[in-house]
């Protein structure tokens, strides 16, 4: 995602971009989220994603994304004594 965010230097008149890290200027987590639950075509179908996040994505990809469920994860704890 491109923000278009630009500093002006006054020194020389020149409009630089800024860049940012680790989400200073947008909540990533909630932003990747927001772009889901827009482009969600059902539970069971799928998500179609826009044209300008499909040309970020590699050309293998389709155009819909599936869903699937998660297989469950299994937990095994060590009971041994130290």
């Amino acid at each position: 995602m491109i923000l278009n965010i630009r500093s002006d230097s006054s020194s020389n008149n020149t409009l630089r971009y800024c860049h940012t890290c680790n989400g200073t200027v947008i909540a990533s987590c909630r932003t990747i989220i927001a772009l889901l639950e827009s482009s969600q075509l059902s539970p069971r179908h799928g998500l179609q994603l826009e044209e300008s996040i499909k040309k970020m994505l590699p050309a293998e990809r389709s155009s819909v994304l599936k869903c699937g469920k998660a297989k469950p994860i299994d937990y095994f704890f060590d009971t041994g004594i130290c």
